[in-house]
């Protein structure tokens, strides 16, 4: 029996069909260290095509590009998708055929893939393809309680921008066919706490009418880094910190620090020789 003589890696990456090879140009070697700066020619060469181009990602998810694609070309290549692309950290890139269409397409959002929220937001220039840097998101909301003169595309959008940066709004909302509420999309800003009411005032009525806001999602937001997508679990000290114990009515209580445990009765004898034994081992260390 001949054995198989082990390839050698030249031969493992040499591309056997020269149509499948692109030849680079001939440029010399930067120095090491050197930070390549990207021609403003360059920056510009395909900015048509990426206008016409949406972004999408799941939070804490991911889906193969198989299934991506697969569930893209069936809900949307109708409405003009040209080209889904999926990058190794999650992001999605979906190319349509004009802008307008794929405005419709985030405008009749939210969209589920494999039972999960994808959230999708036009390409914007700049676009950081970082989830621990997302600051703007677009979400759908409904306004409860809106006066019937801002029931237009100009009362809408003044309406929406006390929310966030109007975008869309369903056709119920804008033909009067539903009036239980005008549904709105608009983007929000992880700088800025959600708008959970507004007042608007008009000569229609005495004092302001309030409207309230109900989102149909909210996105996690981290209050220490002002982005979306994750949630900072705030940091307690308790290092070099007695345990002081009091009573409150039939519950017993501990603070640590600034923080206020409260304990159960049945655990309080527990508690009291943890505090014993700690009070006993700083005077023998004394």
């Amino acid at each position: 029996m001949t054995a198989i003589k082990p390839s050698s890696w030249a031969e493992r990456v040499r591309v056997s069909d020269s149509n499948s090879r692109c030849t680079l140009e001939k440029l010399s070697r930067h120095p090491p260290g050197t930070i390549l700066q990207i021609p403003n020619d360059m920056q510009l060469a395909d900015a048509e095509d990426w206008k016409r181009s949406m972004i999408g990602f799941f939070v804490s998810y991911k889906l193969p590009f198989y299934a991506v694609q697969s569930i893209a070309n069936r809900i949307w290549k109708s409405h003009g998708l040209e080209k889904t692309m999926v990058l190794s950290n999650g992001f999605m890139v979906f190319r349509f055929s004009s802008v307008t269409q794929m405005e419709e397409v985030l405008a009749r959002g939210p969209w589920m893939f494999g039972g999960k929220t994808i959230l999708l937001q036009q390409w914007q220039s700049g676009f950081k393809f970082d989830k621990n840097k997302i600051k703007t998101i677009p979400v759908w909301a409904r306004l409860q309680g809106l006066p019937f003169p801002l029931w237009n595309k100009q009362g809408l959008s003044m309406a929406a921008s006390m929310v966030g940066r109007p975008l869309a709004s369903d056709e119920a909302t804008l033909h009067n066919t539903r009036v239980e509420y005008a549904r709105v999309c608009i983007e929000i800003d992880a700088d800025v706490p959600l708008v959970h009411h507004f007042q608007v005032a008009s000569s229609l009525s005495e004092e302001p009418i309030t409207v309230d806001v109900m989102y149909e999602w909210k996105p996690s937001r981290c209050e220490t880094c002002k982005v979306f997508g994750h949630s900072c679990k705030p940091q307690t000290k308790e290092k070099g910190k007695d345990i002081e114990i009091f009573e409150t009515g039939d519950q017993k209580s501990e603070v640590k620090g600034e923080i206020l445990v409260r304990i159960p009765p049945n655990r309080l004898e527990c508690t009291r020789n943890q505090l014993y034994r700690k009070q006993t081992m700083k005077k023998a260390l004394g």
